[in-house]
């Protein structure tokens, strides 16, 4: 949630604006290649042991390519929408609200949906930092004892988990946007 209220904004304004996207996109490049688990000692060491770190795992580990994803799939709005409304006298805030956002946000919704994919990969290796609780440590003791029946249950777990909340958001994207052949 974190990473999308920065980041689809964020997203939407560099796909839309050159300018932003010139300013704003090198450095979101360069941080997307830095791998979110490295940031774990700095993140307990700053936030301490509870959730705090694992969810800066998770922001960090989906914010950068989700801006990247956003702006990209921002870019393609239809042309002739856009044109057809500067062509009427729409203007920057407008036409951003008004126009490209509604154009492109069966597109934003499904991008949110695999960015959720990515957000329960970056959750597991989250949680092996400094974990009390959780699944990454069910999973960790489970292999140390060699119960890997025990391993197997728990990823098929994360797995129902996950394609069962994707599924749940695939029927809803089809509620949401009617129109959409996509969905």
């Amino acid at each position: 949630m974190i990473s999308s209220i920065i980041g689809v904004p964020l997203g939407i304004l560099c796909g839309a604006h050159s300018g932003m996207a010139r300013l704003v996109e090198p450095f979101v490049e360069f941080f997307r290649y830095l791998p979110a688990p490295a940031f774990g000692t700095l993140a307990v060491a700053v936030l301490g042991i509870y959730a705090g770190p694992k969810i800066a795992i998770i922001v960090i580990g989906t914010l950068f390519q989700q801006i990247l994803i956003i702006a990209n799939t921002t870019r393609k709005a239809d042309f002739s929408l856009v044109e057809a409304a500067l062509t009427l006298g729409t203007k920057n805030l407008r036409l951003l609200t008004k126009v490209i956002i509604p154009s492109v946000l069966p597109d934003l919704y499904r991008d949110q949906r695999i960015l959720l994919g990515w957000a329960w990969t970056y959750l597991i290796v989250a949680e092996l930092i400094g974990a009390t609780t959780g699944i990454s440590l069910f999973i960790t003791q489970q292999s140390r004892y060699q119960h890997y029946a025990n391993v197997y249950a728990a990823i098929a777990m994360i797995g129902i988990l996950g394609l069962g909340t994707d599924l749940v958001l695939a029927a809803l994207g089809r509620k949401l946007f009617p129109w959409d052949r996509a969905a």
